[in-house]
């Protein structure tokens, strides 16, 4: 097990041909702000993107900082 953790890399990007989809993440209180450039919209509390692209996430907050937990759904 340990073998593969250590393989893993954070930093190392994902070998794909597809672009990063970017978004930037702005923690305020009580709620997650999730702005995308490239569509012109932001959502509040909920991150939607395509299964099949990679993400780059920027992050800022305004106030205390917050924990983001991330969970796979279908």
């Amino acid at each position: 097990m340990w073998v593969y953790t250590h393989r893993l890399d954070p930093y190392k990007p994902i070998a794909t041909a597809a672009a990063p989809l970017e978004i930037d993440v702005v923690a305020e209180d009580w709620k997650w702000l999730f702005i995308h450039p490239e569509q012109n919209i932001a959502t509040v509390n909920e991150l939607v993107f395509p299964a099949d692209r990679p993400l780059s996430l920027t992050s800022d907050w305004k106030g205390l900082p917050l924990d983001l937990c991330v969970t796979h759904r279908f």
